[in-house]
């Protein structure tokens, strides 16, 4: 907000508006250029009307916990969304968005018309900018991370809170409690069993998320075969089918589910998490918190389960899975 406006001549005011119109970090954190005069009261009205609308759209859409106004980074809390935001709107897992999964974004989320000449027009200047944002195929999450920083750049803050609000995020960028299933409260003596169907979940989380094969040479760790083996008959009997009280429709989702998950198995023989391959499935979880910290990004807590690799640093399937079945029991 300028005061004594009215003393300075028109070509020092044309500079000045000239000055601050041009996009700099150092003005980024300028909500709104305003000229008042405190001795002609030009301007004031405006002023006071304007302080009031900024106050009450930086309540519903906060600014700097998506971006640092001086780096024009983007905070981890934000980047986690991202990261959460991108998998769900990739429908088919391969790590690109493409026409119908941009459409969708533009369309039922920004409510904005995109045709297939937008989709290669963005990706033709995505491209322009960087060999990383995008692939034949489509947006990369990189593109992605960039599109959306543009934004925050552009200070168009209601698209950045209208792709957050669609996913249920909060002003904290918390997900709203709606999101996370509400489990039942239990007894001390009593502990959690996770259902095959979530098995069947945190299997094709494997096959999509592995990011490495190993050979017939390589090693496989043999230091945690008994919890191996006691949670392969853990896994067994989870996804046995319950004997009396199902119907048809039971019998005929279990035969899918099994029958999913032998050819799950064929697909994913020889494949192993690396911890890179870790910390991208956990990369929509915030570092900075430690009630969200997951201990399989703890080299040591990988020891206790199946791993392979020459330096047996790699996950198996078996041993991913009997992390997240000691996991459920133990919390």
């Amino acid at each position: 907000c300028f005061n004594q406006i009215d003393r300075l001549s028109s070509t020092e005011l044309s500079a000045l508006q000239e000055k601050l119109n041009t996009p700099t970090k150092e003005h980024f954190v300028l909500e709104e250029k305003l000229y008042v005069s405190a001795h002609t009261n030009a301007g004031i009205v405006e002023c006071k009307s304007s302080i009031i609308n900024i106050l009450r759209d930086v309540r519903t859409r906060p600014r700097w916990i998506l971006i640092d106004p001086y780096t024009w980074q983007l905070h981890e809390a934000f980047l986690c969304a991202l990261h959460r935001i991108f998998r769900l709107l990739d429908r088919d897992c391969d790590f690109v968005l493409n026409l119908h999964e941009l459409e969708f974004f533009n369309t039922q989320i920004l409510h904005e018309e995109f045709t297939a000449k937008s989709y290669n027009f963005l990706l033709r200047r995505l491209n322009e900018q960087s060999d990383t944002f995008v692939t034949p195929q489509g947006l990369t999450f990189r593109g992605f991370k960039h599109l959306m920083k543009r934004f925050a750049i552009a200070k168009k803050w209601d698209r950045c809170w209208d792709v957050l609000r669609f996913y249920h995020y909060q002003t904290d960028l918390t997900l709203h409690p709606r999101v996370f299933p509400k489990l039942p409260p239990k007894e001390a003596d009593q502990t959690f069993e996770l259902s095959k169907y979530v098995y069947v979940l945190l299997e094709k989380i494997f096959a999509v998320f592995a990011d490495d094969t190993i050979d017939d040479h390589d090693n496989k760790s043999i230091a945690s075969s008994m919890i191996s083996s006691v949670q392969q008959n853990v896994l067994a009997h989870q996804y046995q089918r319950g004997g009396g009280g199902g119907g048809i429709g039971d019998d005929d989702e279990d035969n899918a589910l099994d029958s999913e998950e032998d050819e799950d198995d064929n697909d994913d023989e020889g494949k192993v998490l690396s911890m890179d391959g870790i910390k991208h499935i956990l990369a929509v979880l915030p570092a900075g918190k430690p009630e969200l910290h997951c201990t399989l990004l703890d080299r040591h807590v990988i020891d206790h389960f199946e791993t392979a690799g020459r330096k047996l640093n790699k996950l198996t399937k078996n041993g991913w899975l009997s992390f997240w079945a000691m996991f459920a029991v133990e919390n």
